[in-house]
């Protein structure tokens, strides 16, 4: 970790850490007493003496991907190394790692995390997508370490970064580039300098406490980095030829502009102009994916960050197979169709095995479907696939695709299900067993 102080107070407490955690109040631990999503996130834990909040998947330890969604991701990869376009992945690491296990304890009043073991699982997760052939830096160091000195890496209740952790990220990528990809030219990285601004974070866990148990938790004042000037200078002529983009979700796009500065902290960490053009509230694969079908990898581009939260699990083949089926169907030419169906009705697959399945929906608005494949082994694969109303209109396509392929077993029939928006007499999908440069 390489950074400046400035020797700033944030005016924090060095709160005690309790042997038996006393709540914000006890209705957050009971999922029957939640309503919506906030009872999908039961139980939710909290601390008035640690000042930490976790939801109940915070404390996961389990990241590193399966044996399919590492297939899937190996090829995702080779997609954009394809078109020689090189992909980046940045993820935030787990909160509660980060936190580190004698806060977790002190928060949920057990012992029941176990951090050695969310480590090892996220170590293992980032050297396979390294072995897919991403580039992708390992933040738990870096995290840790400012969390525990400061300034912190995460909230204490707000899922997301801080401005600081977020510059920090930039960094630790922008060396991870410097050493795996020289074809990449960048000048050397600087230390991270703090600046003597301070924002306020009001949080998202937070506001559960507020909605639930009706109290006000103090907001958070957080400190954010300094990006002075490098070598090229982004306000001047414009130089650069190439695109780099940023594609992510609400930790890079946060109440609805780049609250934690992300953008400017890899643009600085690059020495590069940087388009980002994350949303909230679109998933881990909403943007990435939207870019894809709107053309976006048909622009000169020497960069594609695709930022996505340790909360977004690798282990969702659905997810992988959408981005996926994107990539294959992109800009190329179907030249061969297998079969074509609708809604509520199954197709039967001969020996021409489909690569991808592509539906048109007919619209622009938000739908789920379910896609159900069964193998010859006669076991069922589900893919679900799903357009998401945050999405920006500009990344919206009709046409949703799937990859259909790397199940271990010939196709025996594929049929698609509506499960929310659309009109299923309105959509129509083909399985596509060859495409013009398709993998």
């Amino acid at each position: 970790m390489t950074f400046k102080s400035t020797a700033l107070s944030l005016g924090l407490a060095v709160l005690p850490l309790a042997a038996h955690a006393v709540p914000f109040c006890d209705k957050l631990l009971d999922a029957d007493a939640l309503t919506g999503s906030y009872a999908r996130l039961a139980p939710i834990h909290s601390s008035t003496d640690s000042g930490w909040i976790f939801t109940d998947g915070m404390l996961s330890a389990e990241y590193a991907m399966k044996s399919e969604a590492e297939r899937l991701m190996t090829a995702i990869v080779a997609e954009f190394t394809r078109r020689d376009v090189p992909l980046a992945i940045m993820i935030a690491p787990p909160r509660a790692l980060v936190a580190g296990q004698t806060t977790v304890e002190a928060t949920i009043g057990s012992a029941s995390y176990d951090a050695s073991a969310a480590r090892e699982s996220f170590d293992t997760l980032i050297e396979q997508l390294r072995t897919a052939g991403a580039i992708v830096p390992n933040l738990v160091d870096e995290a840790i370490a400012t969390q525990a000195s400061g300034p912190a890496y995460f909230f204490q209740r707000d899922t997301h970064w801080t401005a600081f952790g977020a510059a920090l990220s930039a960094q630790a990528l922008a060396i991870e580039i410097s050493m795996t990809r020289p074809d990449i030219a960048l000048s050397s990285v600087p230390d991270l300098e703090i600046s003597d601004a301070v924002e306020e974070e009001k949080g998202s866990l937070a506001a559960i406490v507020r909605d639930v148990c009706e109290m006000e938790p103090a907001k958070e004042p957080f400190a954010l980095a300094r990006f002075p000037p490098r070598g090229n200078d982004l306000l001047g002529e414009a130089t650069q030829t190439l695109i780099v983009a940023l594609l992510g979700t609400s930790f890079s796009n946060r109440y609805k502009k780049d609250f934690y500065r992300v953008g400017d902290a890899v643009s600085w960490a690059l020495d590069r102009e940087v388009v980002n053009m994350s949303e909230s509230g679109t998933g881990m694969i909403g943007i990435i994916e939207g870019f894809v079908n709107s053309g976006g990898l048909d622009q000169p581009l020497e960069l594609v960050i695709w930022e996505t939260p340790y909360t977004e699990s690798f282990n969702s083949t659905s997810n992988l197979r959408q981005l996926l089926g994107a990539l294959q169907s992109a800009g190329d030419e179907v030249v061969s169709v297998t079969a074509e169906g609708v809604p509520d009705s199954t197709v039967e697959v001969g020996a021409a095995q489909p690569e991808y399945i592509l539906v048109n929906t007919s619209t622009l608005e938000s739908i789920e479907l379910r896609v159900r494949v069964v193998l010859r082994n006669d076991k069922t694969k589900i893919i679900k696939l799903r357009r998401r109303d945050r999405v920006p209109a500009a990344l919206r396509s009709e046409v949703l695709a799937a990859a259909l392929t790397g199940f271990g077993h010939d196709i025996r029939s594929v049929s698609v299900e509506v499960i929310s928006g659309g009109d299923a007499a309105d959509i129509r999908y083909d399985l596509v067993s060859d495409s013009d440069g398709g993998s």
